[in-house]
């Protein structure tokens, strides 16, 4: 397996009760990274990189990656320390432990490694035994506390979180000619708490989306890819339209 390049690009790093000055704007930020070319024994599989890994997650801890392959519901397990394939899962699309009914869009590995499918309507958590724990379905749940407004819904492909239960993401308005992204919401699916930090740091974003309209009428729209990370105690914000390092914006 020939692995692909990768790059960051950082908007902005927010600390939650951070230090003003660590976090403060006109710094130099320096970052370097290796890349690194690599064969892995792959058996008679053949992995699937449809996606360019764009499936995938890493369990760091353990020195896994998973690669999931969301035409056949495989997830690939590789075990980076002696680059061979430890297994191929199956998971069910269909059934009361099923996963299927949207297009899974991205994948995320927890702790216990029970795994996190990300699809356009919500979250389906299931267990490193196969068995389904719950889906949650964002726009049907009863939030306490701050409240979406019409038109208003939390952009699933965006969410990060650590354990499972308190996620951040982005959230706004959907449409192919009034989509906007109007700050980060962090929400908690034990409690069904939400909190939103009404924000327009990302509306430059705006400018770099490309629409193209057919001579038929078709259209088709790509907007920029603005996603969320938690790193230890801070939220990482990246965007493929901009490099800037900027202030923290809440405590």
């Amino acid at each position: 397996m020939k692995n692909l390049p990768i790059y960051f690009l950082i908007l902005a790093l927010i600390s939650c009760g951070g230090d003003p000055e660590r976090t403060g704007s006109n710094q130099n930020l320096e970052i370097s990274f290796e890349i690194d070319t690599v064969m892995v024994d792959a058996g008679d599989h053949f992995f699937f990189v449809q996606y360019g890994l764009g499936m995938s997650d890493v369990d760091e801890s353990r020195k896994l990656l998973y690669n999931f392959n969301n035409q056949d519901f495989k997830m690939e397990i590789i075990n980076l320390e002696n680059l061979k394939l430890k297994e191929v899962k199956q998971y069910e699309k269909e059934g009361p432990n099923g996963i299927g009914g949207g297009f899974i869009m991205r994948v995320q590995v927890l702790p216990d490694e029970s795994v996190l499918f990300f699809d356009f309507n919500g979250i389906h958590h299931v267990a490193k035994s196969g068995e389904k724990i719950a889906t949650y379905k964002l726009n049907e749940i009863n939030w306490q506390g701050d409240e979406l407004g019409d038109g208003e819904e939390i952009n699933v492909s965006s969410l990060d979180t650590q354990d499972g239960k308190t996620f951040y993401g982005f959230y706004g308005t959907e449409g192919f000619f009034d989509s906007k992204n109007l700050g980060i919401a962090q929400f908690n699916l034990s409690d069904q708490s939400l909190r939103l930090f009404p924000s327009d740091f990302l509306q430059f974003t705006s400018a770099y989306e490309i629409s193209l309209e057919m001579n038929g009428g078709g259209m088709a729209k790509a907007p920029e890819q603005n996603r969320v990370r938690i790193i230890d105690d801070r939220i990482l914000i990246t965007t493929s339209a901009k490099m800037n390092y900027g202030n923290g914006i809440w405590s």
